[in-house]
């Protein structure tokens, strides 16, 4: 049997200091600018609505006052609050001191995820040795927004620190190696996250445990200590399994599939899983809504992550068609998630579209709602419409 979804523990609110930084202003400007535009063109069609129809040179009747203020429209994040859902962003650390970037995450985004600032590599460079400056800035953020830590990496292939190979461990005292990371992170944030992603990418394209120094060392058990180790240490909190490009039936779907269902039937601590989506223009996966429903029947959540549609750019700019079918795109996703009651988030890979992209810097982007001077794009409105 699967065990109760754990409910989300959302740390108590933090006052935060008055905005001194011009940028913070304009990123609000820009920020209620479609709001406020779109709020006067309804109060203008509904005056004109409102004037009655004469004939030429036939005097009518003066005009009914006009109605007051139409209702701002809500954000992201109460969007999707609405909907029951978490709209989720994954932190970027080059641009954590930007006053701009602070307002439009903590506005927008109901969740931070804080993605390869707590890598553990990052946190634990040297054995014995960790520093957690960096997801800290990260949490503070969080804080200050009254947002919980979302999608927290613990386990992820690629970012596993180098003295773990390189400091001459035996078999068991890699197993510990691996235990003090995940209980010395977990305790620390514990209270502050609203899902662990236990593992990140345990597969291959070809549906396989990756070749990872732990798989080798400590077989494929590694993957259900570890979320044990991270249950005891933090209890109250959900455990997710996270990969990348399973959103869709097919081999490496399949295969993230059978490994859930293995762990939830060998009694593992395992609540959801986290699929990592990037969609090419009009591509939706097909059987995404397939997919959301198999897990849903293992008694899991599902969150849809780290989701990014790149477009085609002309010129060096997105044209008005790419960013209306990226609207759609987006707006399909977050679809799908409404209509399965076991999909519990929707997050972004990133605020805005450079420099806070999964492209190489430097590399022009237009992959996320906003762009890179902080105004709403079109699959905005659409994301925040489709939670509705």
């Amino acid at each position: 049997m699967s065990r109760p979804i754990r409910p989300r523990v959302v740390p108590p609110p933090t006052r935060r200091a008055p905005a001194r930084n011009a940028r913070v202003l304009i990123a609000r400007v820009l920020i209620a600018r479609a709001r406020i535009a779109r709020a006067v063109v309804a109060t203008a069609v509904a005056v004109v609505a409102a004037l009655p129809l004469a004939a030429p040179g036939v005097a009518t009747a003066a005009p009914e006052p006009a109605p007051g203020p139409v209702a701002q429209e809500p954000t992201l994040r109460e969007a999707a609050a609405a909907s029951g859902r978490v709209a989720g962003v994954r932190a970027q650390g080059a641009l954590l001191a930007d006053p701009a970037y602070q307002v439009v995450a903590g506005t927008e985004f109901g969740g931070v995820d804080p993605g390869e600032e707590a890598a553990w590599d990052v946190v634990n460079p040297g054995l014995g040795r960790h520093d957690f400056s960096r997801p800290d800035r990260v949490a503070s953020l969080a804080r200050a927004h009254e947002q919980p830590l979302h999608g927290f990496p613990l386990l992820r292939h690629d970012r596993l620190p180098a003295w773990l190979s390189q400091s001459g461990l035996t078999d068991d005292q890699l197993r510990q190696a691996v235990t003090d990371h995940l209980h010395t992170v977990t305790s620390r944030y514990a209270g502050q996250v609203g899902r662990w992603d236990v593992v990140v990418n345990p597969l291959t394209d070809a549906g396989q445990l990756r070749d990872t120094p732990l798989l080798r060392r400590l077989g494929s058990s590694y993957l259900a200590e570890s979320f044990r180790a991270v249950d005891a240490a933090d209890p109250n909190a959900p455990l997710y399994l996270a990969e990348t490009g399973a959103g869709d039936v097919g081999v490496k779907g399949d295969a993230l599939y059978e490994l859930a269902a293995e762990l939830v039937a060998a009694g593992v601590p395992l609540d959801g899983v986290a699929l990592q989506l990037t969609v090419a223009p009009g591509e939706v996966p097909a059987g995404l809504a397939r997919t959301l429903q198999r897990f849903a029947d293992l008694g899991l959540a599902v969150a849809i992550t780290g989701l990014a549609v790149p477009v085609t750019l002309t010129d060096g700019e997105p044209t008005d068609g790419a960013l209306e079918q990226q609207a759609r795109d987006y707006a399909a996703v977050v679809e799908h998630c409404v209509a399965q009651p076991a999909c519990t988030e929707v997050s972004v890979g990133g605020v805005t579209d450079e420099p806070d992209s999964w492209l190489p810097p430097g590399t022009r982007s237009s992959d996320y709602l906003f762009d890179q001077d902080y105004a709403p794009k079109p699959a905005y409105g659409a994301a925040r419409d489709a939670f509705l």
